[in-house]
């Protein structure tokens, strides 16, 4: 019966007895692609391993009328995801996100962005109600469900819905404090236990000499290699939270704090994303562009402590 189904929706109907696409049609049909030019999109959406999704190559295949037969699969997921008793998880949320990345129809993903974050909702058999703060590391959007939610939104050339998608996602505090306890954890573990390594390196080496007494010179060596390791890591995050060499178009205002810069560098990198996706490719005619989209663009940036197009920084102003 699928088989037949398959074969039905691979081409075209040629009179006027021929049978309709229906969504479960469309959908099997999407493995049919196989024979089509690959995707020319710069960065495909991650896919779930626990959820059927079709082939990457068959993104673009799907045309503007036949998106129609897609709205009632779309309308029921979604339905899904916001009853109250669905718990959204990070695979459910890719899963979605995936979806409407195939049909290129992203305008819901803000809203079931938020719903992850905030959405309380009632286990089975229970009359409990589970409400999530919005702030907590765990609540923060996955990085690659952002990532390809604001690709896709780039692709349908939406601005509103691609600034949409940076607040809801890289923009709210949860998802700076998951990098805080996913990054900065392992460096703070490892500063906290650099004073007993040193001092038993310093016992060992003041071993190794008779001129002064023991105490001494394992207060000397344990200074001075505290002194060195702390010199050298300070250095080392004066570098991480300088570095500018991946920035584009989007810089950060003088007088951003170093700590914000690294927490935001993800933002920063979206909002430059967007930015390098409407304005001119060529380095010459930067900071030429205008429209209504491009305006909002710039206003959004100022208001997040960023520059767009730092004449200091554009090629012959140095």
């Amino acid at each position: 019966m699928l088989m037949r189904a398959t074969a039905t929706t691979s081409r075209p109907p040629t009179s006027k007895g021929a049978p309709k696409a229906s969504p479960t049609s469309a959908i099997l049909s999407l493995d049919e692609c196989s024979h089509l030019g690959p995707l020319r999109s710069p960065q495909p959406p991650a896919w779930s391993s626990h959820f059927h999704a079709a082939p990457a190559f068959c993104l673009q295949d799907i045309p503007e009328q036949k998106k129609v037969v897609f709205a009632p699969i779309t309308d029921l997921a979604f339905k899904l995801i916001s009853h109250p008793a669905v718990f959204i998880s990070p695979k459910l949320l890719s899963a979605y996100v995936s979806l409407q990345s195939v049909i290129k129809d992203p305008t819901p993903i803000p809203i079931v962005f938020s719903l992850y974050a905030r959405k309380s909702y009632s286990p089975p058999d229970t009359e409990k109600t589970i409400t999530p703060n919005a702030n907590q590391s765990k609540n923060a959007i996955p990085r690659h469900s952002a990532d390809a939610a604001l690709s896709t939104a780039i692709e349908v050339k939406d601005m509103a819905l691609c600034l949409d998608i940076i607040d809801t996602s890289y923009g709210l505090p949860a998802f700076r404090n998951a990098k805080l306890v996913r990054e900065a954890t392992p460096a703070a573990i490892l500063a906290c236990l650099m004073p007993p390594v040193a001092y038993v390196i310093g016992d060992i080496l003041a071993r190794y000499q008779d001129e002064v007494d023991h105490s001494h010179a394992l207060g000397f060596a344990f200074a001075g290699i505290l002194a060195y390791i702390t010199f050298t890591a300070g250095l080392g995050i004066v570098a991480v939270t300088t570095a500018n060499d991946q920035m584009v178009r989007v810089t950060w205002a003088i007088g951003t704090p170093l700590r914000l810069r690294w927490l935001r560098e993800e933002e920063r990198a979206a909002y430059d994303r967007v930015a390098q996706a409407w304005g001119f490719a060529d380095p010459v005619k930067r900071g030429f562009e205008e429209g209504e989209e491009w305006e909002l663009l710039c206003e959004v940036v100022f208001r997040k402590n960023m520059i767009l197009d730092n004449p200091d920084l554009m090629d012959g102003m140095e």
